[in-house]
């Protein structure tokens, strides 16, 4: 669900980042789709 249609590569490594957990952020100006940034943090041991 993208408001920006992402390229192929984009899109793959956007639904791979979130097959494995990750979020993935598109980026993009001039209504084209640039990069996907995924963002991750590590549940810690102390974690409720």
């Amino acid at each position: 669900m993208w408001r920006t249609d992402l390229p192929a590569g984009l899109a793959a490594a956007a639904d791979e980042a979130e097959r494995s957990g990750r979020t993935a952020v598109a980026v993009a100006w001039d209504g084209r789709a640039r990069a996907v940034l995924e963002v991750a943090d590590a549940v810690k041991d102390t974690s409720a």
